[in-house]
């Protein structure tokens, strides 16, 4: 069901979740399972969801655990001011997301 997707030739990871994005937890629109995407790959991370696309470099974004009421997710604190303070990509398998970030690179704090 959200099984993550390789993309062998790209070296993509590609995982769908939820999507949550705003100027603060309050004031954010949230977008359920299965409408955003998350595709981890070796320079940049691209999030999607209805209407939404950010990327994200690796120097350009730190990431941390988040756990929300219902489902646990990873929060992106980018340093572009342009982007939300608030972007939480929600997912059913929080260790296979991580395990591909580790793959590719990234470093996932606890959450802080």
């Amino acid at each position: 069901m959200n099984q993550p997707h390789l993309s062998e030739s790209a070296g993509i990871t590609t995982f769908r979740g939820g999507l949550r994005h705003g100027s603060s937890h309050l004031l954010a629109v949230n977008f359920t399972w299965p409408f955003a995407t998350l595709e981890i790959g070796p320079r940049e991370l691209t999030l999607r969801g209805p209407g939404v696309h950010y990327v994200f470099s690796r120097e350009g974004v730190a990431i941390e655990d988040f756990r929300g009421i219902f489902s646990p997710g990873l929060r992106f604190l980018p340093t572009d001011p342009a982007v939300p303070p608030q972007v939480v990509f929600w997912t059913f398998q929080p260790r296979a997301v991580k395990a591909a970030l580790a793959a590719h690179g990234y470093a996932v704090a606890a959450a802080g």
